[in-house]
């Protein structure tokens, strides 16, 4: 089982106000390292991947600070 492969899980959170807007984040694709999608701009909702041994609450609440700036 020592070259078993690994594979990335990812989520996503929904963030909606009393409004009813939703969050979405300008992603900022100058900092890809496949230069041939540094000039596609698109908007996205938060989220990550799931390090191992962590919750997806965990996951979610640094992957919306870290996107951003807040931990409200």
């Amino acid at each position: 089982m020592a070259n078993e492969k690994k594979f990335h899980l990812g989520i996503k959170a929904l963030i909606m106000n009393d409004r009813k807007e939703i969050l979405l984040l300008e992603v900022d694709t100058s900092k890809f390292k496949d230069k041939s999608r540094s000039n596609i701009y698109y908007w996205d909702i938060p989220g990550g991947r799931i390090k191992e041994h962590d919750t997806i609450e965990d996951t979610l609440r640094r992957e919306v600070e870290e996107e951003t700036g807040s931990s409200d």
